[in-house]
């Protein structure tokens, strides 16, 4: 089964400073995605500092610049092309502002972690750098089975995030074994999967599809996000 949902289905929510919409809100998890926001910061403004508990939080960041704080003493710049991950876990403290002249465009990815009160903890990288073309390029797994490294973080949470740039034409397979499902979000540009058309910030949400086939109907990109079956519940 495939459900296509389109961009213009979604409500807007515009603060002034911020304007986003959240394919996946936390009322109703998507296996262990517990939000999904595709958000615009102006210039010179963010997220001030506010406090999460047990979430594993993954930003990834498409345009401009965000200048990253939190409690645990982590101050970093990040690019477009850059990914970091926040374990809240017991609790911690972040702000995000924008530090680029041209406004940020973001997404916010929350993830329902393995266990509760975790210790927390920061990772970062950059992955334009070293993504290959028109291949599906993992950027979190899960710290179980896996290990942190220069091209890939890890996280406290059973989900993994892809990226694919591709070509107009190109394809990317991924297979989905019994018990998972699929996220697919259109970052940009046009995309299939298996078939069905999906233009710029349209999603896919796919489930009990052995093979599932991402085309390029223009030069595009997107994220595709990897979860269990049953949807999870925030604590």
């Amino acid at each position: 089964m495939i459900e296509v949902i389109r961009w213009d289905q979604l409500e807007p929510v515009d603060w002034g400073w911020i304007q986003m919409r959240s394919p996946v809100l936390y009322q109703q998890p998507y296996g262990t995605l517990a939000v999904f926001t595709d958000g615009v910061m102006h210039p010179g403004q963010g997220f001030d500092r506010h406090p999460h508990r047990n979430l594993e939080i993954v930003s990834i960041i498409l345009e401009g610049e965000v200048t990253h704080q939190d409690s645990t003493g982590n101050v970093t710049r990040m690019a477009a092309g850059s990914v970091q991950r926040i374990t809240a876990g017991a609790g911690i403290y972040h702000a995000e502002h924008t530090t680029s002249p041209e406004a940020v465009r973001m997404f916010q990815i929350w993830f329902i972690p393995s266990a509760p009160n975790l210790k927390p903890d920061y990772a970062r990288m950059d992955f334009a750098a070293v993504q290959p073309k028109n291949t599906l390029h993992p950027i979190v797994l899960p710290a179980a089975g896996h290990q942190g490294t220069d091209t890939l973080l890890t996280m406290q949470a059973d989900g993994r995030v892809f990226v694919a740039a591709l070509d107009a034409g190109a394809t990317v397979r991924h297979t989905l074994p019994a018990g998972r499902k699929l996220f697919v979000y259109a970052t940009s540009g046009r995309i299939q999967v298996n078939g069905l058309a999906l233009a710029e910030q349209d999603h896919a949400r796919v489930q009990a599809v052995p093979e599932v086939t991402i085309t390029g109907e223009t030069a595009a990109q997107c994220v595709v996000i990897d979860v269990p079956v049953l949807d999870g519940q925030l604590r």
